[in-house]
């Protein structure tokens, strides 16, 4: 507990084929209509192009549909692209396992899971909360390599002499005050 796993989480509601965009938290949306895994990985994926590349990139996909009704080909399409972008999926499925979600997951280097009931559910849920492993970056890389973020940070500095200040204001008249306040 000590780590935080997500800096921000957003979820996107995908019903009548179409990806009903981001929200935060609070009341999810009416369960209606079709399930479009293309449409939700799209909008999900685009959300992660402003985050930073030494972060993990991840999509987690929770299916309580049998099926996806996609305007596309989601292997040929769209699997491409989040490839690119270095961003994992894992999938987590209510119902039955799709093959497309497995195939996503695996290709991304992310989880497939089923649940095969609420206590399962609840320990898939768990194994997401540990950060995950980092991606090899290049197909031909064996070793995988974390990147460190350079921090700004200020360093103190001592001496074993002491050091003398001296300071005047403007005015002249000895004492450093802002705003005829002394300091």
């Amino acid at each position: 507990s000590g780590s935080k796993r997500c800096a921000s989480v957003a979820l996107s509601a995908v019903r009548e084929g179409v990806s009903t965009g981001l929200f935060a938290g609070g009341g999810g949306p009416k369960n209606a209509g079709e399930f479009s895994l293309q449409n939700g990985l799209e909008v999900a994926g685009r959300s992660l192009g402003h985050m930073p590349r030494h972060g993990s990139r991840e999509i987690f996909v929770i299916v309580g549909a049998l099926s996806t009704c996609d305007p596309g080909d989601v292997l040929v399409d769209t699997l491409p692209r989040l490839l690119n972008a270095h961003v994992r999926v894992n999938c987590l499925a209510m119902c039955a396992e799709m093959h497309v979600c497995r195939k996503i997951s695996e290709t991304s280097g992310g989880v497939m899971g089923m649940a095969l009931d609420g206590r399962h559910m609840k320990d898939l849920l768990h194994n997401f909360i540990a950060p995950p492993p980092a991606l090899i970056k290049e197909q031909n890389e064996t070793q995988l390599t974390c990147e460190f973020v350079l921090m700004g940070l200020p360093t103190r500095n001592t001496e074993t002499l002491p050091t003398l200040v001296h300071a005047t204001s403007a005015k002249g008249n000895g004492s450093v005050a802002r705003n005829d306040k002394l300091l």
